[in-house]
């Protein structure tokens, strides 16, 4: 415990620095909520409002691509297929924003926010050493994210299964392929984004820089969204488990250069 106690004490001020300020504060609050309570309302009612068709013909490239073990989607009535489509598959890429916009916002604030206050040198004097640091950093950005995301996951679930129990009469979320998303994929995408935020606090001066910087992280969640909107690729566990491994090894090379940063004390000195 008498080393990861000074680890913890970081952590926690850490994150009560980071709820201390607007910038990082209301973006945790808004974006769950925008995407998780307003935006899967408004489709879901759209759907069970306009019978499906509507929705339907905008995500035809979608039904296009379905695999094998998905065809029995194209087999529902129109409004069952709409939400499914929409709840399972279309939102899920987008739930990624949520741990990658997070620990960025809260890394941002972590590191180059320490520059920005001239913070960092009276840490330097304090018994912590490099690694304890850096561990109580990094876990000041990354535990908040996962668990944020996880708290949103559960609240997606309510409110998906109670607005759509109308037309589905039962509780059909989540699948399989979210359990993937929450427990391999989400842990990968927070770790990632600060690792980035780190590379880039390096650099930047203040932590609207780092910031703005490090949410260019949420780039390949868009582009994994529009793929699958455009019919190129069909979300499934599998397709969950790659997009994870891939955001765990792009992870462990940047954590491996970062460690030889680390080492070299060019890190302590730049952020």
């Amino acid at each position: 415990m008498t080393h990861l106690q000074p680890i913890l004490l970081l952590a926690a001020r850490d994150i009560r620095l980071a709820l201390k300020n607007r910038s990082v504060s209301i973006p945790m609050i808004v974006l769950p909520a925008v995407l998780l309570i307003i935006m899967p309302i408004f489709l879901l009612r759209s759907i069970m409002g306009a019978g499906g068709e509507n929705i339907l013909s905008d995500l035809q490239p979608m039904l296009e691509s379905l695999p094998a073990s998905a065809a029995f989607l194209a087999e529902l009535p129109p409004v069952e297929l709409g939400i499914i489509l929409v709840t399972h598959y279309l939102l899920a890429p987008m739930f990624l924003i949520i741990p990658l916009m997070v620990a960025s916002v809260l890394g941002a604030e972590s590191f180059a926010g320490e520059k920005e206050r001239g913070t960092l040198e009276a840490l330097l004097y304090t018994p912590l050493n490099r690694m304890q640091l850096l561990a109580g950093k990094t876990l000041a950005a990354v535990a908040p994210a996962i668990i944020l995301a996880w708290a949103s996951f559960f609240a997606y679930s309510v409110i998906v299964n109670l607005v759509a129990w109308p037309v589905m009469h039962r509780m059909f979320f989540p699948p399989m392929m979210w359990w993937v998303l929450m427990l391999w994929v989400v842990p990968a995408s927070a770790v990632l984004s600060l690792a980035v935020i780190v590379m880039v606090s390096m650099k930047a001066n203040s932590f609207m820089e780092a910031f703005q910087l490090g949410g260019l992280v949420v780039m390949p969640v868009v582009a994994l969204l529009l793929a699958q909107a455009a019919g190129v690729i069909f979300l499934s566990p599998l397709i969950m488990f790659l997009v994870g491994l891939a955001f765990w090894l792009v992870t462990a090379i940047l954590i491996k250069i970062l460690r030889r940063t680390l080492l070299s004390g060019d890190l302590i000195r730049t952020i």
